[in-house]
């Protein structure tokens, strides 16, 4: 019996109306030996009788109770059940081009190459088709992709079932991610050269149904649908318009069966037209505006080059008008102290004046008693002659 080559995982709940167009790019595929785990999460829908409907070996049916969240531990029971050397996945909303597998499994020539994946092609509710330039060989990328969100829809990922064993499965016990969180172990495992990148879209990834925003995706792609949106030339090949009575995938559908192999080859050529012309935009708008604006920073940096020699300036005048206002501020303590000294004299000096005044008022008042005293003692003659001679005894005795 020939060894399983790829073990596809396909997980569904309750989207019966999509999901054949799934499975029919699956069936479809160049690389036909594989097999097709289909894993129904707790689905209430007409999701069996859509399963039954394709009559194959090689599609294995999963009717599992819900799980949590959005039912990895289910993904699980299913994978550790896989045969093949390889493992690929594919949302029941989205579509592979026919020969996914072919050249998925190409870029895992070398042994050490663990985990591949292609550029992705996401596909707006309008029906604009943005490709994704996601290359994890860039180091800014990489770094983005490890730490900050997750640009690659795991439809567009293979990897060696082997990696379960040395990385483990899908984690069951974070709400939503698991995927992302299964690339990281990978890779950081690998020490971050165990993986290849296949430039060419290989499937179409839809938004899923449960999202509430308008463009979801990674913040570069809202740019670009803004873009697409805006002034830009978009292929008009790029562009799949849907009636209303109809699901993106079976318009997409409808269109690819018409032509698999010439679908794909046109589609890649546009793939390759969009990123020229978004490159040639990139010359001729955004490097002169990044120059102009490359330029307003070097003046910028002058102002404040300039800026901050003022403030050097001003902060040297400053400490100049600090240091006189502490000496000026000395002086005045100076002159404060001196005026109190001075002002303390002068009350000195009055009250000494006060006493010497106070003195003489009391030495006239004692002249005045002792002429009196002098000019009744001795009013004539003799007598007065030795009264005054009695008065300069009492004088000279005072």
């Amino acid at each position: 019996m020939a060894v399983t080559r790829v073990s596809i995982l396909l997980p569904t709940h309750n989207r019966a109306d999509v999901l054949p167009f799934a499975i029919k790019s699956v069936l479809w595929q160049t690389e036909q030996n594989f097999e097709l785990l289909i894993v129904g999460d707790g689905c209430t829908d007409n999701t069996t009788e859509i399963v039954n409907q394709f009559d194959d070996e090689r599609i294995r049916w999963f009717d599992l109770p819900k799980a949590p969240y959005f039912g990895y531990a289910n993904r699980n029971i299913a994978l550790r059940q896989a045969k093949g050397e390889f493992v690929a996945f594919v949302g029941h909303d989205d579509i592979l081009l026919p020969d996914h597998l072919e050249i998925m499994l190409s870029a895992f020539e070398s042994a050490e190459i663990e985990w591949a994946y292609s550029r992705p092609m996401w596909v707006n509710p309008d029906g604009t088709m943005m490709p994704f330039m996601t290359n994890l060989q860039n180091p800014e990328h990489l770094n983005f992709f490890l730490n900050a969100g997750n640009t690659i829809p795991a439809s567009n990922v293979v990897h060696r079932r082997s990696c379960f064993e040395k990385y483990g499965y899908w984690p069951e016990d974070i709400p939503q991610g698991a995927d992302w969180k299964l690339w990281d172990n990978i890779i950081r495992g690998g020490n971050q050269q165990n993986f290849a990148y296949v430039p060419h879209p290989s499937a179409l990834h839809f938004r899923a149904n449960w999202r509430t925003d308008e463009i979801a995706g990674p913040k570069q792609l809202k740019i670009g649908w803004q873009l697409a949106h805006e002034s830009f030339h978009w292929p008009n090949f790029l562009q799949m318009r849907t009636p209303e009575n109809k699901s993106q995938q079976q318009v997409a559908w409808e269109v690819i069966s018409q032509d698999p192999v010439g679908w794909t080859k046109r589609f890649r050529q546009a793939t390759i037209q969009f990123i020229d012309q978004l490159a040639w935009a990139y010359l001729s708008e955004a490097v002169p505006q990044r120059t102009q604006h490359n330029q307003q920073m070097q003046q910028a940096h002058q102002k404040i080059q300039q800026l901050e020699h003022n403030n050097t300036q001003l902060t040297a005048t400053l400490h100049v008008l600090m240091n006189e206002k502490a000496l000026l501020a000395h002086e005045r303590d100076t002159v404060t102290q001196q005026t109190k000294a001075l002002q303390q004299q002068i009350v000195d000096n009055l009250n000494r004046i006060a006493q010497l005044q106070q003195a003489v008022a009391q030495e006239q008042a004692r002249i005045l008693r002792l002429t009196f005293l002098r000019n009744r003692i001795a009013p004539s003659g003799t007598m007065r002659e030795r009264a005054w001679m009695l008065f300069r005894r009492l004088i000279k005795g005072y």
